[in-house]
């Protein structure tokens, strides 16, 4: 998964959990057209180590998809490398583009209580 930062995607984690079995034969189904044999991500040493991982250690094919899907996913906190911790899969947004998918800053709620 990724987000957009300066017109560029950037890797944020890998997203196992939150899929049911039927969840997951729809959703290769609808990732056929946006298959590509590159990575979509800009160069990043998380990316690379997620991919490594993924082949070498759980014996998994490593796909990529354009970045033109949008999926809803819930985590705990950004690492201090920037990937997504305990990330679960929400489903999919068909009311957002892709372009649109940048990562959200946060805020104090301090401001909020003080008006």
């Amino acid at each position: 998964a990724g987000v957009f930062e300066d017109n560029k995607f950037v890797y944020m984690g890998k997203v196992g959990t939150g899929f049911s079995i039927q969840m997951q034969i729809d959703l290769l189904k609808k990732f056929k057209p946006f298959l590509t044999k590159t990575s979509p991500f800009v160069k990043s040493e998380n990316a690379t180590k997620a991919s490594h991982l993924i082949k070498d250690h759980l014996h998994a094919n490593v796909f990529y998809l354009k970045p033109a899907l949008v999926c809803e996913v819930n985590f705990t906190e950004l690492t201090r490398d920037g990937l997504m911790r305990h990330p679960s899969f929400l489903g999919l947004r068909m009311d957002k583009k892709a372009s649109e998918v940048i990562m959200e800053k946060p805020y104090s709620t301090h401001s909020v209580l003080k008006n």
